[in-house]
C-alpha cells in the first residue's frame, strides 16, 4: 500500500499544479483583453519598424499638456523634426482633445496648431485610436523644382493613422 500512495500523492499535485496553472493563465488572459488601444510602445513600434528612427524620448513640457495627457517627446534622428506622442485612456479622451478632420465647432485644430507654432511653422496632427501625434518640422521641405512640398510626414509608418493637418 505504501508503494500506491506515492504515485497516487505525486500525481494528486501535479494534477492540483496543473489546474492551478490553468485557472492561473486563463484568469490572466481574461483580464487582459485587447480593447483596441495603442501604447506609446506601440506609436514608437510602428516608427520602428517603418525605418525611423527616434531619439531623446521625454516627457514633453507641462504648458503641452492636453486633456491631462503630457505628451512624449522624440526627436527625429538626422533632423531637428520632432513628434509629440499623445496617449490617452480612450478614443474619446483623444476625441475631446482632437477629434480629426472635418467641420469642428469648437475649432480644436486650429488651438493645436497655435499651440505648437512655436516649434514649427506647419505642426502637423495625426491620430489613430487614443493616440494623438504632432509632428513639427523644423522647416517646410522644398521639391526639386524649389517649391514648397505640401507634406512630408513620418506617419506612413503608424498603421491606421488620419492626418487631419493639411
Amino acid at each position: 500500500m505504501k508503494r500506491l500512495t506515492v504515485p497516487v500523492l505525486a500525481s494528486l499535485i501535479a494534477l492540483c499544479l496543473a489546474a492551478g496553472s490553468i485557472a492561473f493563465f486563463n484568469y490572466r488572459l481574461s483580464n487582459k483583453a485587447d480593447d483596441g488601444l495603442l501604447s506609446l510602445y506601440d506609436v514608437t513600434g510602428a516608427f520602428k519598424a517603418g525605418g525611423l528612427q527616434l531619439i531623446n524620448g521625454r516627457v514633453g513640457p507641462a504648458e503641452l499638456e492636453l486633456g491631462g495627457v503630457r505628451p512624449a517627446l522624440f526627436k527625429i534622428a538626422n533632423t531637428e523634426d520632432s513628434l509629440f506622442v499623445y496617449i490617452f485612456k480612450s478614443i474619446e479622451d483623444r476625441q475631446k482633445v482632437y477629434g480629426g478632420g472635418g467641420y469642428d465647432p469648437l475649432d480644436r485644430k486650429t488651438a493645436l496648431h497655435e499651440l505648437f507654432a512655436r516649434y514649427s511653422p506647419i505642426p502637423r496632427l495625426f491620430y489613430a485610436r487614443n493616440a494623438l501625434v504632432v509632428y513639427t518640422p523644423e522647416e517646410i521641405p522644398m521639391n526639386d523644382a524649389g517649391n514648397q512640398l505640401s507634406e512630408k510626414s513620418p506617419m506612413r509608418f503608424l498603421p491606421g493613422s488620419t492626418t487631419a493637418g493639411r
